[in-house]
C-alpha cells in the first residue's frame, strides 16, 4: 500500500513540474480553437439602379445558373437548385436568397447567400459572388 502510494505522489509531482517544462519547452502559442465553416456565403454589392431592374436582373442571374424560383416578392426572391446525381457525391440543391433595399440616391444593396443543404453538400457550390457579378453587369 505504501509503495502505491509513493508511485501515485511521484506520478502527480512529475505530471505537476512536467507540464510547465513542457509549456516553456514550445515557443509557438497554444493553438486557436478551429473556425465552424459556414454552410451559407454572403455577398453585398450597392448599385445605381431602381429595385424593379435589379430584380429583373435577378430572376435572368438565377435562371442562367439553373434555379427554379420558390418565392417572388418585389424586394426579394429565393431559387433552389435542382439535385442532380454525380459519380460519387450528388451536387445541386443549393439555395439562393436575393434582397434589396432600396438606399437614397437611387441605390440599391443587394444581398445574394447562398446556403448548402445537407443533401449533397460535398458536391455542392458556392453561388452568390457569380450572381451578384451577373447582377451587376446586368444593371450597368
Amino acid at each position: 500500500m505504501k509503495s502505491r502510494l509513493s508511485l501515485f505522489v511521484l506520478c502527480a509531482g512529475l505530471l505537476t513540474i512536467g507540464l510547465p517544462v513542457i509549456a516553456l519547452a514550445t515557443d509557438a502559442p497554444p493553438a486557436a480553437p478551429a473556425k465552424s465553416e459556414s454552410k451559407k456565403n454572403i455577398t453585398i454589392v450597392v448599385l445605381t439602379a431602381k429595385p424593379e431592374a435589379i430584380h429583373a436582373a435577378a430572376l435572368q442571374a438565377l435562371a442562367a445558373i439553373g434555379c427554379e424560383v420558390k418565392k417572388d416578392a418585389p424586394l426579394s426572391i429565393e431559387g433552389k437548385r435542382s439535385n442532380k446525381i454525380g459519380l460519387a457525391v450528388g451536387s445541386g440543391g443549393e439555395k439562393l436568397f436575393v434582397e434589396i433595399k432600396n438606399l437614397a440616391d437611387g441605390k440599391a444593396e443587394v444581398t445574394v447567400t447562398t446556403k448548402k443543404t445537407m443533401v449533397g453538400i460535398v458536391g455542392q457550390k458556392l453561388w452568390n459572388e457569380e450572381v451578384a457579378a451577373q447582377i451587376s453587369n446586368a444593371v450597368k
